[in-house]
């Protein structure tokens, strides 16, 4: 078993900042890997449905839901700049574009969608960091391709 396998499995029995964080290290050490496309969490356009690495089913998201807006931005702001946060505001603005929210309520409403994510099978891939939260860096991400996305569900 190479050191990055044998790291990837530690990461996975004993999940954590600290261990996402060395693993991270070993990887920028060794070089860049291409993960198997079948290894990567697959997102669908719009952040209307996911698929975990392995997994035969997708999970879908109803279309007007703020989970769906909340994937999609930190889907994007992963790929984008993978490991940078994205801050609660940004996660409340996303979710409940234009609404007018007590502090208090966005707050909770924030975190309610956050947990359901984790409760949809996300919950290794949500990361939370200092300020806000992020799909783990360590974690191979894609977009579904065109010809997945007419697919139906398994």
């Amino acid at each position: 078993m190479s050191a990055v396998a044998a790291a990837r499995a530690l990461v996975t029995a004993h999940p954590s900042d600290d261990s996402r964080f060395a693993l991270r290290i070993l990887l920028s050490i060794v070089g860049p890997t291409t993960p198997r496309p079948e290894s990567a969490l697959v997102i669908w356009s719009e952040g209307g449905a996911f698929r975990l690495a392995l997994a035969r089913h997708r999970v879908d998201l109803p279309p007007r839901s703020p989970v769906r807006r909340i994937l999609r931005l930190l889907a994007s702001r992963r790929m984008d700049a993978p490991g940078d946060v994205v801050p609660v505001e940004e996660i409340i603005d996303a979710g409940w574009q234009g609404e007018r929210i007590r502090p208090e309520a966005a707050l909770n409403r924030a975190y309610v969608a956050l947990a359901t994510l984790r409760k949809l099978g996300l919950r290794e891939a949500l990361v939370t960091a200092a300020g806000g939260y992020c799909l783990d860096p360590a974690m191979a991400i894609r977009f579904a391709s065109p010809d997945e996305e007419g697919r139906p569900v398994d």
